[in-house]
């Protein structure tokens, strides 16, 4: 059975979906299930020329087909098992974020200029591909992938193959293995996002990185503008949020900050986005930077993990404690 007759079968396994409409759902980009659950009936309806309604079902019955549902506590709790934590080259770090940066969730990390936020970024598409022994996820011969959208021209694989060689890994071989994409605009960046389930359903694509991801919704709308844009974002958002959790896999936001006008003591630094980016995230980092290579990380949110603070340093090795460098 050829690729396409496989993606005709498994899409038509839906009560709601014919020949016809699986075809045009290929067309459109909806080659799985697993696309499903992360789209609006609205987008659906809209893409392949269908009711609401119909949408609306075709996307129940994938969802049910899923397993999307209600579920026991105790379920929940076993599938929490498949959770992955990914190693930041600082094991201060890792302790700090429960044993590394978590699958299945949406990781923001803010900060000023230089406060290490795309270094890190840089060290995570780096370290999905160390052995699962050494804190990533590389095991039975098939290399995890990571995709990184540049939305600053911030991205320099220089960068990656001085952090791989000093894990003893070959660079170019690294290098093949990390897709980027550079984002011109707020459009251009939420057309790359919604790329990437098919290109999971491809490849081994374990990490995507988005530096910066409020960039544009930034500085492509004004002051009166503001609802049109926190409403763009909320949607990106979501989108973000549940392909995270539905191929479970690491999601990994850098964000830029500005300052709290209200704030009368104390750092007045506060993340892009408001309360939009607050409530989506799960877990949430803010970098400063304390001296040339010193960084401190503090977690300001998390689901279940107690706040706290450590320091770390950015080598030409990458993310290292005091003592590894």
């Amino acid at each position: 059975m050829s690729n396409d007759e496989e993606k005709l079968k498994e899409l038509m396994s839906l009560k709601s979906v014919g020949k016809a409409i699986a075809e045009k759902m290929i067309e459109c980009g909806y080659t799985n299930l697993q696309v499903l659950p992360i789209t609006t009936s609205e987008e659906l309806s809209l893409k392949i020329g269908i009711s609401k309604s119909k949408a609306k079902k075709i996307i129940e019955e994938a969802n049910e087909k899923l397993g999307y549902v209600f579920k026991t506590v105790d379920d929940i709790y076993k599938e929490r098992k498949n959770i992955r934590r990914l190693t930041t080259g600082s094991h201060k770090l890792d302790e700090l974020l429960g044993g590394g940066v978590e699958t299945g969730i949406l990781t923001e990390v803010y900060g000023a200029s230089r406060s290490g936020k795309t270094q890190l970024a840089h060290q995570l598409c780096v370290s999905v591909q160390l052995p699962v022994a050494e804190g990533g996820f590389y095991e039975d011969s098939n290399v995890p992938e990571a995709i990184f959208i540049d939305c600053e021209g911030t991205f320099r694989p220089e960068r990656i193959a001085e952090m791989s060689m000093s894990f003893g890994l070959n660079a170019n071989e690294v290098m093949t293995h990390i897709q980027v994409a550079r984002a011109h605009t707020s459009e251009h960046q939420i057309l790359l996002s919604e790329q990437i389930p098919q290109i999971i359903m491809e490849k081994n694509i374990q990490l995507v990185v988005i530096d910066s991801v409020t960039t544009f919704f930034r500085s492509e709308f004004t002051k009166s503008e503001i609802v049109a844009r926190q409403d763009r974002l909320n949607k990106h958002l979501n989108f973000l949020k549940n392909m995270a959790s539905t191929y479970n896999i690491i999601v990994f936001l850098t964000n830029q900050v500005m300052a709290n006008p209200d704030a009368i003591v104390g750092d007045s630094t506060v993340p892009v986005g408001g309360h939009v980016l607050s409530h989506k995230v799960q877990t949430r980092l803010y970098l400063r930077e304390v001296r040339e290579r010193q960084r401190v990380a503090r977690l300001m949110d998390s689901s279940y993990l107690p706040p706290g603070q450590i320091a770390f340093f950015i080598t030409p090795a990458g993310i290292r404690d005091a003592e590894d460098i």
